[in-house]
């Protein structure tokens, strides 16, 4: 059984600054099959939400090349990553036409009993509430999974792109400038993103 660290008024928040998702007793590691949910996409007003893998989300990154590519994860079972969320929208903002940014939430847990798309409706709401006009996902694959491929115990996470596609910085808990080692977009992934536009 793997190890859980629970969100919102919870000890990840106050020990990590950050969360992962409770998975119910019953969740396995076996993934979804996703081809029905790929495609899935749903738009609401200016705000539309993609379901896809981990390697889709990576390919969408590669064919950004030229540009600097932010990506956020967040959940909205993290209070965390809610909070800082109006943050990222303020910051795609003001990079727009420099920076291109993406909201990957990481909301789908794994396990038998859901599939990704079932999660489209709370995330668009969340997403449509921020006014998110960005590029947004949903996961289809489970939180332990992406956050097994960037190498970080829980959301939030910003990962930063160079303009040839490759990660070029990941801040997570523990490795921004703020309480408990907390990140924010202001203090720390501005600063990075302004360094990698003065080398294109």
């Amino acid at each position: 059984m793997r190890p859980i660290l629970i969100c919102a008024a919870c000890l990840s928040f106050v020990i990590l600054g950050g969360c992962r998702s409770e998975a119910p007793e019953n969740a396995g590691s076996e993934q979804m099959p996703t081809a029905e949910v790929l495609e899935q996409t749903v738009a609401s007003d200016e705000v539309e939400v993609s379901v896809a893998s981990w390697e889709e989300i990576q390919a969408w990154v590669a064919m950004q090349k030229g540009k600097v590519v932010v990506i956020d994860l967040w959940s909205t079972m993290c209070l965390p990553c809610m909070k800082e969320f109006p943050n990222f929208v303020e910051f795609s903002r003001a990079y727009e036409g420099k920076v291109v940014c993406a909201s990957v939430s990481v909301d789908f847990i794994g396990g038998p009993d859901g599939v990704p798309k079932d999660l489209v409706e709370g995330v668009t709401e969340f997403l449509t509430d921020s006014r998110s006009a960005m590029k947004n996902f949903v996961a289809s694959d489970s939180d332990e999974t992406v956050l097994g491929k960037v190498d970080a115990v829980s959301v939030p996470v910003s990962l930063i792109y160079d303009s040839q596609g490759k990660l070029h910085k990941r801040l997570a808990e523990g490795l921004g400038s703020g309480q408990n080692g907390a990140f924010n977009y202001e203090s720390d992934v501005r600063g990075v993103v302004d360094q990698l536009l003065d080398m294109k």
